[in-house]
């Protein structure tokens, strides 16, 4: 499949290598070239919804296209759109897929980033299933930030001295609601990216079983992970991290957003963004406190030549 463009060429000259990797991509599944396909991914992709490394979805393709003898798909240029990112590019486009002797357009995208100097695919999805897992992961009709004790699994529940008062309380974070797909049934036809749009704002909120506590407003979050990370400064009360859940865009990545809930309105370091997919975090402490009000962070850097790093820097708190 190749495409043709119409725009300046300027524009095409400076989005070549991102349309030959799409060509790439494209060709392989149409030529049933496993071998091709896996080299234009990284090592871990967001893939479709959940985080898998880069032989698991050359299985997956494997069986879908053993599956399907008649399997083709064409990407078409009218839609193609090439956008900046955080560390890389956003590859939109309208894909028409042909299967069992069916055709349908799934409204696509894939997420790029350099790695050891080569662009590779960090992300793969559609618009379809996202809208999917938005509606799996719908809220229960009971308003969370009014549930019982009672009605918070001990999974949920985050326990913790957060206010300095001596006394363990809990808290618990609930994401936004998502517009629900079934309402706009033109959504699909016209690939639109109010599909991520949120009832309210896309912000998540962090609600303590101390009422005395000012929920927490995390914005441009679609729920997350909260933890426990200690007395970071040293004011007599727990801090609170959030790991946050980002859009589709984000590419298996994470931020990890540090409170005192006795000022509730800022973080108390700069927000420390994780390429979850690019590290094995296990037992890697990311945020450790030192003496002298300071703090050991982790984060993520890209580096041109050897990809994603996990760099450590000091912080010295107010």
């Amino acid at each position: 499949m190749i495409f043709f463009f119409n725009c300046k060429e300027e524009t095409k000259e400076n989005n070549s290598e991102f349309i030959d990797l799409v060509n790439i991509w494209n060709n392989s599944h149409n030529d049933k070239d496993l071998v091709s396909l896996s080299n234009v991914y990284a090592e871990n992709v967001f893939y479709y919804g959940t985080n898998q490394e880069k032989s698991e979805i050359v299985k997956d393709k494997k069986r879908l296209l053993e599956k399907y003898a008649d399997f083709k798909q064409v990407v078409s240029d009218k839609n193609l759109e090439i956008t900046n990112i955080e560390n890389g590019k956003s590859i939109s486009f309208t894909k028409n897929v042909t299967f069992d002797s069916k055709q349908k357009d799934y409204p696509s995208y894939l997420v790029v980033s350099k790695i050891n100097g080569k662009w590779k695919i960090v992300t793969e999805s559609d618009l379809v299933t996202d809208k999917n897992v938005a509606k799996s992961s719908k809220p229960t009709k009971i308003k969370e930030s009014e549930k019982t004790e009672s009605e918070h699994s001990e999974k949920d529940k985050l326990y913790g001295d957060f206010n300095g008062d001596g006394k363990k309380e809990y808290a618990w974070i609930v994401g936004p609601k998502m517009l629900n797909p079934d309402d706009y049934p033109d959504w699909e036809e016209e690939a639109d990216m109010r599909a991520d749009y949120c009832i309210g704002g896309c912000n998540s909120v962090v609600y303590f079983s101390d009422k005395s506590i000012v929920p927490l407003t995390i914005v441009q979050s679609y729920g997350g992970n909260l933890e426990n990370l200690g007395d970071l400064n040293n004011d007599g009360s727990d801090n609170i991290g959030i790991w946050t859940n980002g859009s589709y865009y984000s590419g298996g990545s994470s931020t990890l957003v540090i409170y005192d809930t006795k000022n509730p309105w800022k973080p108390i370091v700069e927000p420390i963004y994780i390429r979850v997919v690019n590290h094995d975090l296990t037992d890697v402490e990311i945020v450790k406190k030192l003496s002298g009000n300071r703090l050991e962070i982790k984060e993520s850097e890209f580096d041109e030549n050897k990809g994603w790093l996990l760099k450590t820097k000091i912080v010295q708190l107010k």
